[in-house]
C-alpha cells in the first residue's frame, strides 16, 4: 500500500481490492501512478532494485520472500501508464480463514479507497 500511494500522484485514487473462497485469499493493490520503468518489471522482487528516486530497493524483495514462506504468492500483475497492480495471494491455510458460504458478507470483493 505504502508504494502505491507514494506513486499516486494527488488527487488520484489507490484501491485495494480483497476477494477469496474456501482456498485463497487474494489482496490487489492497484495506483494510478505512471507504470514501472521500462525493464524494471523483469527484476522488481530482486534485492536492491529500486525505481524509486533514493529507493533502497529491499522492501519489494524482502516481501516476497515473507508471501513465499508462508506459501503465498506476491507478484506484479499489472503496470502501465494507468497504474500498477501487485497481487498477493494467500492460501486460506496460513490467512487463517474459515471455509466461506455464498451469504457471507465476506465472500466477494471489497474495495476500499
Amino acid at each position: 500500500m505504502q508504494n502505491a500511494i507514494e506513486a499516486t500522484p494527488p488527487g488520484k485514487i489507490v484501491e485495494l481490492l480483497v476477494t477469496g473462497d474456501a482456498r485463497v485469499t487474494t489482496f490487489e493493490v492497484q495506483d494510478q501512478g505512471p507504470g514501472l520503468p521500462e525493464g524494471l518489471a523483469v527484476r522488481l522482487f530482486t534485492p536492491v532494485t529500486s525505481g524509486k528516486k533514493g529507493g533502497g530497493g529491499i522492501g519489494l524483495a524482502i516481501s516476497k520472500q515473507l508471501a513465499q514462506s508462508l506459501g503465498a504468492e506476491l507478484e506484479l500483475a499489472a503496470s502501465g501508464s494507468a497504474g500498477s497492480v501487485f497481487r498477493l495471494s494467500v492460501p486460506a491455510r496460513v490467512a487463517g480463514t474459515r471455509p466461506r458460504t455464498s451469504d457471507d458478507p465476506l465472500l466477494g470483493v471489497e474495495h476500499v479507497r
